[in-house]
């Protein structure tokens, strides 16, 4: 094993944690904001270790911190066997690592674990602004590495090689992009991304209803309270509104519906009242009669005569809603305006 110096394993630590940051942050859209308020207290905690002499905490400790953590994600998510909580699990149990980090081994398993975190943001995303950002995470990961053998760790020099060594690796990446057969997963999971086959997915291209038309699985079930039923011309049930296009994809703006301020529609006059079953997926979007109020402390009004879920719910979901389907719709922001607008 390599001896170090109290200095070189310093720089190392800072590299490190650097690297870790890197690779947590862009998840934050899919991650409890309160996983970079832990990785901070570890990260502070890790570097007086290494500092200012502070010893490593008991293992009653980290076994409290570790069960605190599994707590904070079901009562985040009330299901640890989905994708998100899964990846989340997998950061914290990366970041309380650091309490532990006492070898160059365990250095390295956490810099490995860090590809992997890495490779989890493509579970929900893979487009070209998402490889690019993981090609800087690669070379800050690389960096990282390279502190481990290096006498000094200057950036300039250790960020030419990084980004040399991933150069080199680009045409190794195109030719099993192209040649390497596409097997499918021995195994599959419900990803929020996933094509509808149940209800629409959040994003539509040209023969995506096709695709869905051939589907026979049911998507929801809705009964209505009373003897009298809207007659079928009010029976649009109003889902997810794609309201973004970038020349192929229609999508849905996700952060829209959380900046949205506009207030849920007010129901005046006879309505209808009814019950709506989703059937289990993983749910961010609701089914309702337009205009409409749900009756459910987890969703919100997002906007554009849609409901949203606060976070996205796994499994079977229940929900009651008042409408008026043949109530005048008028609403419209500015913002939102200027979207639809736009050409």
């Amino acid at each position: 094993m390599i001896e170090r110096s109290a200095e070189q394993q310093a720089q190392s630590s800072k590299w490190l944690l650097l690297a870790q940051l890197f690779v947590i942050l862009p998840l934050l859209s899919i991650l409890p904001v309160w996983t970079v308020a832990v990785w901070a207290v570890m990260a502070f905690w890790y570097w007086k270790i290494i500092a200012a002499g502070w010893r490593f905490p008991h293992p009653l400790i980290k076994a409290a911190l570790a069960l605190l953590s599994m707590v904070g994600l079901y009562l985040q998510y009330r299901n640890l066997f989905a994708v998100e909580p899964m990846v989340a699990m997998l950061v914290l149990a990366v970041v309380l690592k650091l309490l532990e980090l006492k070898t160059a081994r365990d250095h390295w398993l956490i810099l490995l674990l860090c590809y992997f975190i890495l490779a989890c943001g493509f579970l929900f995303d893979q487009g070209i602004a998402t490889v690019l950002l993981a090609m800087a995470q690669i070379t800050v990961i690389l960096a990282a590495q390279q502190t481990l053998y290096r006498g000094r760790s200057d950036a300039v020099p250790m960020f030419k090689l990084s980004s040399l060594m991933l150069m080199q690796a680009l045409p190794t990446m195109l030719f099993l992009f192209l040649v390497f057969p596409r097997i499918g997963p021995l195994w599959s999971m419900p990803l929020p991304s996933q094509q509808g086959r149940t209800g629409m997915s959040d994003s539509l291209e040209f023969g995506d209803i096709a695709k869905l038309s051939q589907s026979g699985e049911l998507a929801f079930r809705a009964s209505f309270e009373g003897a009298d039923m809207p007659p079928t011309a009010e029976l649009y049930w109003r889902g997810l509104v794609l309201e973004s296009f970038d020349g192929r994809r229609w999508f849905r703006d996700k952060w829209s519906a959380w900046r949205s301020t506009a207030e849920p529609p007010t129901m005046s006059g006879a309505g209808v009242r009814y019950t709506v079953t989703l059937e289990s997926d993983i749910h961010e979007w609701l089914y309702t009669l337009a205009p409409a109020r749900v009756e459910r402390s987890d969703v919100r009004y997002g906007g554009a005569y849609q409901w949203v879920t606060k976070k996205p719910v796994l499994g079977r979901m229940l929900y009651r809603a008042a409408s008026q389907p043949g109530a005048l719709r008028m609403e419209g922001e500015r913002a939102q305006l200027d979207r639809n607008l736009r050409l």
